[in-house]
């Protein structure tokens, strides 16, 4: 599908790119980029790339393919510095949690606009690095693009061919659609986790044996909570205000069951979980 394709950004999801184009032939040249003489020495140890350095004109120099894979507020400022490099018919995307900013950057900043299709797998994971990465990560994952109101049909149609190459399952979005509902799902998820962790950590500080009584559904309530915190702080600071609203809707909700048990309302506490559950099996 492409001569050469520039990763910027080698950590779990663009390692995960590297390996997938390379292993699946769909590029006959990978190039990465990362800070850390670590990081680059495991993408070609591991296979997610031919070449490797931390130049960003190095890697995107005759590139026809350039994936942004660093967080949010560093792919804004890659996008200023690519787009003095970059052909007029390379195509570039992104796999930022965060849509609307970048979109917005895009447009404002490369001399192609309609060339950049915004992009966000759902792949993740609390695990992070390169070490972490895999060919098969996107198999059977959704992977969400952004267009702009400036993108060309060909380059919406080849990203969306280069996510089905990787095992993906394409979805067309609003950048402003899906912020929305990523702070849903995504976004609030690991708030709430966060918070959860920080209760449990409190009354252990204090003493207590709460960690003795930790079970399997707590386990699985925080795993993400364990994510990178400078990560995850870059992605809520980028989509405050729809993340601001989730919260809002949360405290809503936790308002209700905390004045059912104020209540002792059994009536009213059974149908608030009856809800969730039947939510849980249908969606």
């Amino acid at each position: 599908m492409f001569n050469r394709a520039a990763i910027i950004g080698a950590g779990l999801i663009g390692g995960s790119i590297g390996m997938g184009l390379r292993q699946r032939r769909l590029a006959r040249q990978v190039a990465a980029v990362a800070r850390s003489e670590e990081t680059l020495r495991l993408a070609l140890d591991l296979g997610a790339a031919d070449s490797a350095s931390r130049s960003l004109a190095e890697a995107v120099s005759d590139a026809d393919l350039v994936v942004l894979a660093a967080p949010v507020s560093l792919i804004v400022q890659h996008l200023g510095i690519i787009g003095e490099t970059i052909d007029a018919t390379c195509l570039v995307t992104d796999v930022g949690s965060v849509k609307a900013p970048i979109v917005a950057a895009a447009e404002k900043t490369l001399p192609h606009p309609g060339r950049f299709i915004g992009g966000h797998p759902l792949a993740g994971s609390e695990r992070r690095g390169i070490a972490s990465a895999r060919p098969d990560l996107f198999e059977g994952a959704t992977w969400v693009f952004t267009p702009g109101i400036a993108a060309e049909a060909e380059a919406v149609s080849r990203a969306q061919q280069l996510a089905v190459a990787l095992g993906a399952k394409p979805l067309l979005l609003s950048p402003q659609e899906h912020d929305d509902l990523a702070a849903r799902t995504s976004h609030l998820p690991h708030i709430v986790a966060a918070a959860l962790m920080t209760v449990i950590a409190l009354r252990a500080n204090e003493g207590a044996a709460i960690l003795d009584v930790i079970g399997q559904g707590f386990r699985d309530a925080t795993r993400i909570a364990a994510g990178d915190a400078a990560l995850w702080t870059d992605i809520a600071l980028a989509n405050a205000d729809a993340l601001l609203a989730a919260l809002g809707e949360m405290n809503a909700v936790l308002t209700r069951f905390a004045a059912a048990l104020a209540a002792r309302d059994r009536e009213e506490l059974e149908r608030l979980l009856l809800d969730a559950q039947r939510a849980r099996e249908t969606l």
